[in-house]
């Protein structure tokens, strides 16, 4: 029994250390960011998505103070970029109620979407995929019966390219 608890807190341990070395190394918010022209928002592009990336990979219930001034970031370019519009649907709506952070993981969704594709209609399935991506990686979060459904009702990815 000693040896099973033994492995377990050993395994929880590296299963942190792992987190906290990609969180650490991966994303930097970059410093002195100012937005005065459209061109702006364009140049910060590759920051967004590593931004994105970032919160992608680092749950929900580490490193709170830098995923806080991380989606500051994402969303200050977000809010001003005048080529991104990052709708939140009525039907992400009940995604997000029980855990108001999940709203992020859908609008950084609908962001990755439509800087690559360079499409806005398609974000939504994106933006629902992020939502149950962050929600399946939390530390901490409100269990919610509706996003542990999320993942049938979602289309194949090879469903929704074609």
């Amino acid at each position: 029994m000693l040896r099973i608890f033994t492995i377990a807190l050993l395994f929880t341990f590296l299963l942190f250390s792992s987190f906290e070395g990609l969180a650490q190394q991966k994303f930097k918010i970059p410093k002195r960011v100012v937005y005065k022209s459209e061109e702006d928002y364009h140049k910060y592009q590759d920051e967004i998505l590593a931004c994105i990336d970032w919160l992608d990979r680092t749950p929900i219930g580490l490193f709170k103070s830098k995923r806080k001034a991380t989606i500051k970031f994402m969303m200050t370019w977000v809010e001003g970029a005048p080529h991104i519009k990052a709708p939140i649907s009525h039907e992400a709506l009940q995604y997000i109620d029980e855990n108001p952070e999940l709203m992020f993981a859908y609008i950084s969704g609908r962001v990755r979407y439509e800087i690559t594709e360079q499409d806005y209609e398609g974000g939504h399935i994106e933006g629902l995929r992020s939502i149950l991506l962050w929600y399946t990686l939390a530390i901490s979060i409100n269990r919610d019966e509706d996003i542990q459904k999320l993942s049938k009702k979602l289309p194949k990815r090879s469903e929704v390219e074609l």
